[in-house]
């Protein structure tokens, strides 16, 4: 909600224009000694997305000093005595001729003090998807209270407390090297608004699915030919052929189709043509290899992709570039062919990381492409503590070196106590020059006197983590009589990737946080423990079904506690979230039997 008070904020000025407070050489004051000094201004015509940054910087000022500070249009604005500070949010009659939106870039902000008439302006070129004016808001919130967005809401939301706020003049563009930042598209309100004061957002358009995604639907009956042939010649038509079809990409009615389906498209000056996920290729399109092996992605098949690409770029662009394609490093087209040329100045390579792959980044970037980091990292262990940002920060801060354009990750599970600060130290990357330990710190500084502890918890977590491995994985499917296909990422696989002697030391070194804590700080160390009692739950739960998978317990029961725990630590867990999960990847079996 905005405050507005004009009568209430007459009186405020007729007080200090009778004793105005001392301003310090070069320091604008906000507030003095719990008192008013400033005022947030905005046009009379501001779009909604410019109110929510006005209104998320009186938040913020409240949340530090205890003072909220009135909020005025440019029209009340000359009521403004002129020993007060005004806080100008976006464009607005009083930066017209001082700062102007139209010398900026598109999702670039300015801020800019005027020191005598005491006005700071935050001013961007952006729109409601890039609110590039609230990410100066919060560029102002950051140097003068210490505002870190740790996790949504207000507990997950630090700040420095004052009494006498304060700020040296303040000049600065900036605008994010990165033209597409993406953690995920859809969010719910405060998730959105954490991506906001992270500066996430994007400057272009991203297809999530390949082009020819219905193709079987559409084409199948009518080109079985240009569908993908199985280990024994035949098209493939099956549910998953059906769902993420795969091409002949040497058959000359493929080729055709695709040319038919970039026209259609009106040519656009950004095309997707990777393809329809990992798995099931054509089991020819590699000569002299085994059919099957082609088939399952067991052998590489980048080249034959390249190619296809290739004559794709030629037909399109010829000697002068016309349309951008969108092309992925994932599954059996992820390494870069050795001694293989290929010509990568029209095409962005979207590259799905494997464990800090720098030498196949560095092959791909030869080609001339524009890099997008997309990795999978996020999609394994939702529900358990799995710290990796660190390792993950590491390849992030790589690629920044080594020519990234943008970044997008999968796997975002909304599970803040359990992972969020694998999702802070990564967002921070992408607009700071910190370190990965420093912004980590910054992370932990937050749990007050118990910061020392919740350094020890997360290091043993991401200890636990860093033993993920092929070796490990062996050990847990045996010991749990899992079957052939479990992975990092299934339920039944959470008991053995953290075990209860695990769970035990980390409650442990919380507990002593606890001790070491009270009021906000506190409240913190609890909420983190929450993600805890979800992993309890559901290591309970699994090692009950798979003792006894014809009568497991009631899942009803289960869904019901994690939505208390969410209901009362909220952001720590999304039962949403945890449903679906529960779903689609556990379905206890008989033991000693194995999926088909």
């Amino acid at each position: 909600m905005i405050i507005i008070r004009f009568g209430w904020l007459m009186a405020v000025f007729a007080f200090f224009s009778c004793h105005p407070p001392a301003q310090a050489q070069n320091n604008l004051v906000l507030v003095s000694e719990g008192n008013p000094n400033a005022t947030i201004v905005i046009s009379a015509s501001a779009p909604k997305y410019i109110l929510e940054a006005a209104t998320d910087l009186q938040w913020h000022i409240k949340l530090s000093t205890g003072t909220t500070l009135p909020i005025v249009s440019d029209a009340q604005s000359a009521g403004i005595p002129t020993g007060q500070v005004k806080l100008a949010v976006g464009a607005s009659n009083i930066t017209e001729g001082k700062i102007s939106a139209k010398e900026l870039d598109f999702e670039e902000f300015a801020i800019k003090t005027d020191f005598g008439s005491k006005t700071i302006m935050m001013v961007a070129n952006d729109g409601p998807e890039n609110p590039a004016t609230h990410w100066a808001v919060c560029e102002l919130l950051e140097r003068t209270m210490g505002a870190k967005w740790l996790w949504p809401g207000e507990l997950g939301t630090f700040v420095e407390k004052k009494s006498t706020l304060t700020t040296p003049g303040i000049n600065v563009q900036w605008i994010s090297p990165y033209d597409f930042r993406m953690f995920r598209k859809m969010a719910p309100a405060e998730v959105r608004k954490w991506m906001i004061h992270h500066r996430i957002a994007s400057r272009r358009e991203f297809q999530e699915n390949s082009n020819n995604r219905d193709w079987h639907e559409k084409y199948y009956n009518k080109y079985p030919e240009i569908f993908a042939r199985t280990p024994d010649g035949s098209p493939y038509n099956n549910k998953w052929a059906s769902k993420y079809p795969k091409f002949r990409l040497d058959n000359p009615k493929y080729f055709e189709l695709m040319i038919e389906d970039y026209n259609s498209k009106g040519k656009p000056a950004v095309y997707t043509l990777y393809p329809n996920d990992g798995g099931l290729f054509d089991s020819k399109m590699i000569p002299g290899q085994d059919p099957k092996k082609v088939f399952y992605g067991e052998v590489p098949v980048t080249k034959a992709y390249l190619d296809f690409y290739s004559k794709f770029d030629k037909q399109v662009n010829g000697d002068r570039a016309v349309t951008r394609f969108d092309i992925l490093a994932y599954s059996a087209y992820y390494l870069f062919p050795d001694n293989y040329t290929f010509d990568g100045k029209n095409f962005n390579l979207w590259y799905v990381d494997r464990t800090n792959d720098h030498e196949n980044w560095k092959k791909w970037q030869a080609t001339g492409a524009k890099m997008y980091l997309r990795p999978n990292w996020w999609n394994r262990s939702s529900f358990g503590p799995d710290i990796t940002y660190k390792k993950n920060g590491e390849m992030l801060a790589f690629a920044q070196k080594n020519g990234m354009t943008g970044f997008k990750i999968d796997g975002f599970k909304d599970n803040w106590s359990l992972q969020g600060l694998n999702y802070y130290v990564m967002a921070r990357q992408l607009y700071t020059s910190k370190t990965i330990e420093d912004l980590a710190a910054e992370y932990m500084a937050a749990f007050g006197a118990a910061a020392p502890e919740i350094k020890e918890y997360f290091a043993l977590c991401m200890a636990n983590s860093d033993g993920f491995n092929k070796d490990l994985l062996s050990s847990i499917t045996e010991d749990l009589d899992l079957d052939d296909n479990a992975n990092f990422t299934s339920v039944e696989a959470i008991p053995g990737i953290f075990p209860e002697s695990f769970r035990t030391k980390l409650k442990g070194i919380l507990d002593k946080a606890d001790q070491k804590t009270s009021g906000t700080e506190n409240a913190r160390v609890e909420w983190l423990k929450s993600g805890l009692m979800v992993t309890d739950i559901i290591s309970n739960y699994v090692t009950e079904a798979l003792k006894n998978p014809e009568q497991p317990p009631n899942t009803e029961i289960l869904a019901k506690k994690v939505k208390e725990i969410e209901a009362k630590y909220p952001y720590s867990i999304t039962a949403k979230s945890f449903n679906a999960v529960m779903k689609r990847k556990f379905k206890p079996q008989n033991k000693g039997t194995k999926k088909n």
